[in-house]
């Protein structure tokens, strides 16, 4: 039998209230923006996988730039990089499968990269990072202006081991942009699935996603 509210021991408000929401941040956005001092180390190291990405640069601030990027010193093929080709004026894509890059978009146009298969060699060091390119020395460089959507990766054996999503925690002028893995949310540097910046100043943050 239900107990009515006016005899119910705890109250209408308090046994009707919906329990706030576990997730770690306050609302999925459509985007995060780099300035060109941003990048958000990833996790995903050396090894074969396939991966999808969608962004736009809003402005390219160097000869060569860069969307996302792990790069072995041994050899200029052996990477997986999102950059910006001076020479041909388009963004490219080198996934360590092939000599060539191949080009995928102009600047301030989205682009949408479909799942693809890349594979960085046991010698680079080091971890892939979005919104710029790592080196195997183990430097960065960023600067470009991008607006990342979506990034995800998947291991060798087909399984999901990345799915970021832009995601704000606080609001207004207190709000800082994150990515959120959403395929391991007890993972990434905190343990709650969240990915902050690791250069300086902050993410500009897009509009709160639609339901």
């Amino acid at each position: 039998m239900m107990i009515p509210d006016s005899l119910h021991p705890l109250g209408r408000r308090s046994w009707r209230t919906t329990p706030p929401s576990p997730l770690p941040y306050d609302a999925e956005v459509e985007y995060l923006e780099s300035t060109g001092t941003q990048w958000i180390d990833t996790g995903i190291g050396a090894g074969s996988g396939q991966f999808s990405m969608s962004f736009m640069s809003t402005a390219v601030t160097a000869s060569w730039a860069y969307a996302l990027g792990g790069t072995y010193a041994g050899n200029a093929q052996e990477r997986l990089l999102v950059f910006w080709h001076p020479t041909v004026q388009k963004w490219s894509l080198d996934t360590g499968l092939s000599a060539a890059a191949n080009r995928i978009g102009d600047s301030g146009v989205r682009i949408d990269i479909p799942k693809t298969a890349y594979a960085i060699p046991s010698g680079f060091a080091h971890t892939v990072v979005a919104f710029g390119n790592r080196t195997n020395s183990g430097s960065v460089a960023v600067n470009a202006s991008v607006r990342l959507y979506a990034l995800s990766f998947w291991d060798a054996n087909g399984n999901l081991v990345r799915d970021f999503i832009p995601v704000r925690v606080g609001s207004g002028a207190d709000a800082v942009g994150y990515l959120y893995d959403r395929a391991n949310p007890t993972g990434g540097p905190s343990g709650n699935g969240l990915y902050g910046n690791a250069g300086t100043g902050a993410f500009a943050i897009g509009p709160d996603k639609s339901p």
